[in-house]
């Protein structure tokens, strides 16, 4: 074939790529509407004050967030494209007031405040149920409302809505914008001076983080954030809730559904590794009956979790008290850990590891469940093990993330001086602990990692 007969590489102009964008926002819009449609509800009514029951159902989790997560990022990227670009940038600079309008309105429990009228309580009645004063309340209420979170049904008169409800102080997502907003945002505000102290700009020492930057004079000679705690204990105690608030936000719970478990024989031994207060280890005893469950953690954090055991038939889950940077309980089929090795930088993430190694027997899995970080350029392709003879699972859209991941890993960086990790980084992480990747299963927020021993099928 000569130069004049191949084909000049089509060339789409600006404007037809906003036309494609504009087809996949519809696209995903459908698709987020189909599994109301599925499910046989109508789609949520943004004022209701209620949660939709689609809000809790583990089977719409991932398809939902499949879709949110092209419809969020299209609809994010047609608008920076076609505005003035400093309109986003003014945008995004004034972004923190909205953070810090949440933590004071959910400190001051006024979800909780509105949720006896549904019809909406006025600034005033607001006011002198808080403490807070009224303009000022007012003001912010105001903000929050024009970014759909409560509603303000007349001048000055508010009123819970479909987003607000979170704010409850009986919902656990309430304690996960208490630590974001308050506790995690005294690193935020530390950054940038952090950055440029000799002492806290390169290590990558827990004790020294911008957040125990920001907490220097309450303590001294800390391990990190941890320590800080346990100064605070009802600081403590809305972290462990805001962790369950947290598996809300991200769809962790959407893993009960994989076919993991039901694969799993009678009696199948699991060990929940750093388990906490046993969010996760309780819903999978309920969950998936036939499986033998430890729940391992600090002896504080099993002490609390065993106050839940009522959930579950006498027997089925264990709790151990044990620390994870010493022992594994040996010998279990599956060891699956969350939201934990993102707590630690390689050193400390690897000790983790080679102790679950040495614990697992030739024929164990591991399941790491964590974000996985993508580059933004690559459109998500960097999350395929196409590349290797191994499965993959992936999203069929290839779309760059929503940030949320990019947020979770300047929280780990902030808070512990940690981070959220590509695949490549878990690949590596598990080949210097003998442990290979398997399979990687997208749960739309999160990643589900399958280990393997290294080697094991071959021996």
């Amino acid at each position: 074939m000569s130069p004049h007969d191949q084909r000049m590489p089509i060339v789409r102009t600006n404007r037809e790529k906003v036309q494609d964008l504009l087809k996949t926002i519809t696209a995903a819009a459908q698709d987020a509407m189909n599994v109301y449609d599925s499910a046989g509800y109508d789609v949520p009514c943004l004022d209701s004050p209620v949660q939709h029951p689609i809000d809790t159902a583990l089977d719409a989790i991932v398809p939902l967030k499949l879709a949110m997560r092209v419809l969020e990022t299209a609809c994010e990227e047609i608008c920076t494209t076609l505005a003035n670009p400093a309109h986003t940038i003014g945008k995004r600079m004034v972004m923190g007031f909205e953070p810090a309008c949440l933590r004071v309105v959910s400190n001051a429990g006024v979800a909780d405040v509105l949720s006896s009228s549904p019809s909406g309580v006025h600034v005033g009645e607001i006011s002198k149920r808080t403490g807070l004063e009224e303009s000022r309340l007012a003001r912010m209420m105001r903000l929050l409302a024009s970014r759909r979170c409560f509603r303000e049904v007349e001048p000055d008169v508010f009123a819970n809505n479909r987003l607000s409800q979170n704010l409850l102080s009986a919902n656990p997502v309430s304690a996960t914008v208490g630590i974001w907003t308050d506790d995690f945002n005294k690193g935020m505000a530390a950054l940038h001076h952090a950055l440029h102290d000799p002492e806290y700009a390169s290590t990558r020492d827990p004790g020294q983080s911008p957040f125990m930057y920001a907490v220097q004079d309450e303590i001294t000679n800390s391990k990190g954030v941890f320590d800080w705690y346990a100064l605070h204990p009802e600081k403590q105690k809305r972290f462990g809730r805001g962790m369950i608030g947290l598996s809300a936000v991200t769809g962790a719970l959407a893993v009960l559904k994989s076919p993991v478990w039901k694969a799993l024989d009678n009696n199948s031994s699991v060990c929940d590794v750093g388990a906490g207060v046993g969010s996760f280890t309780i819903k999978l005893a309920q969950e998936h009956p036939h499986l033998k469950i430890t729940l391992c953690d600090l002896p504080e954090v099993v002490k609390e979790a065993e106050k839940a055991s009522f959930f579950v038939e006498k027997g089925r889950v264990e709790f151990l008290p044990v620390d994870f940077f010493k022992e594994i309980p040996e010998g279990r089929d599956v060891y699956y850990a969350r939201h934990i090795v993102h707590a630690w930088h390689d050193p400390g993430a690897l000790v983790i590891l080679k102790n679950i190694r040495k614990a697992m027997r030739r024929d164990s899995k591991l399941l790491i469940h964590e974000f996985v970080c993508p580059s933004p350029c690559s459109g998500g392709r960097d999350l395929s093990l196409s590349s290797t003879q191994h499965a993959s699972k992936t999203s069929r859209y290839q779309v760059p993330v929503p940030n949320l991941l990019y947020n979770m890993d300047m929280t780990m960086l902030v808070m512990v001086n940690s981070k959220e990790r590509t695949l490549a980084d878990f690949i590596n992480l598990g080949m210097m602990a003998d442990l290979e990747l398997r399979e990687i299963t997208d749960f739309a927020e999160m990643h589900l990692l399958e280990f393997r021993v290294a080697d094991a099928d071959r021996e």
